[in-house]
């Protein structure tokens, strides 16, 4: 059987881990297992800050959030009539 050499696909996945890594302060951005393990991490920080983000919103408007997530006339509609008041 003939032997499977993967530096192409190696390459390829190192080469994600350090795009992803720019601009990290020293070895996280030069040396791959510090860089991909910062990564990992960086990514976990983005999934609990996205939540962060929603959960802040729906705080500061409740009333808002469901015509946020709805149809984007609805909201428009409903800001309109807060404007301008009903004679």
């Amino acid at each position: 059987m003939a032997r499977i050499k993967r530096a192409v696909n190696a390459a390829k996945k190192r080469r994600k881990v350090f795009k992803l890594s720019k601009g990290y302060y020293g070895a996280k951005s030069k040396q791959y297992r510090s860089a991909s393990q910062q990564v990992m991490k960086s990514m976990a920080y983005a999934y609990v800050g996205r939540k962060l983000k929603k959960r802040e919103y729906r705080q500061l408007c409740p009333e808002h959030w469901t015509l946020r997530r709805g149809n984007p006339q609805t909201l428009l509609k409903a800001f309109w009539r807060e404007k301008i008041p009903a004679p």
